[in-house]
């Protein structure tokens, strides 16, 4: 009976035991979002960490453009509003023995607008920004400006043959602060509305239009 009474108060100090070490870890488990974070400071670095990356996820996929290319994006966007009035102009065009033809519009500011044609594909656009050039960039932009004007003076001599201007602006407007519409006439097809995504330099959207200079 003594045995009986001491394995029953025993078993009842166990029982006492386990509960309070219940109630101990009952007591310290986190029950909120934030008691977790607390707990666990590793995720709050984590979470602070990866949020440069879920913005530039939301910007590629807003804007269009390769993940990691936001800024460079930005700049090109910048560079269409700082240049509106330039980037109508008309483009100097040279075309290589793969009909492939670059033109350019140099603008006062010094930017350089290039507009890139290859066969079977629709234009694409692409900045030169004089504060970006370093010595290698202001070398390329050179070669291409040279080679326009190379081409000019002696479009028989040189391989980079002189393309003919075929294509005039007759005006341009902003759909909202990324895409442009440039109202675009070419010779012997008649005239376009063209909306360009100044994030990325293509022309999303391209469909006839009646050829005056309102837009």
């Amino acid at each position: 009976m003594i045995m009986d009474q001491n394995a029953l108060t025993k078993d009842s100090a166990t029982t006492g035991w386990n509960k309070k070490s219940d109630h101990s870890q009952h007591h310290y488990q986190p029950s909120t979002w934030w008691q977790w974070l607390l707990v666990y400071p590793t995720v709050i670095i984590a979470v602070i960490g990866a949020i440069p990356t879920f913005v530039e996820l939301y910007k590629s996929w807003d804007r269009n453009i390769p993940f990691g290319m936001s800024r460079m994006a930005s700049e090109e966007n910048k560079l269409w509003k700082k240049n509106f009035e330039c980037s109508k102009g008309e483009f100097l065009s040279v075309k290589n023995e793969l009909n492939i033809e670059v033109g350019t519009i140099i603008c006062r500011s010094g930017d350089v607008l290039l507009r890139i044609q290859t066969p079977g594909q629709t234009s694409i656009y692409r900045w030169v920004g004089l504060e970006s050039l370093t010595s290698e960039k202001m070398a390329v932009a050179n070669f291409f400006i040279s080679s326009a004007h190379a081409a000019r003076a002696g479009a028989d001599l040189n391989p980079i043959l002189l393309a003919q201007a075929n294509s005039t602006v007759l005006c341009q407007r902003w759909v909202n602060s990324w895409k442009l519409l440039r109202r675009i006439s070419i010779q012997g097809q008649g005239c376009f509305d063209e909306i360009v995504n100044t994030y990325n330099g293509r022309i999303e959207q391209r469909n006839s239009a009646t050829c005056n200079q309102k837009c």
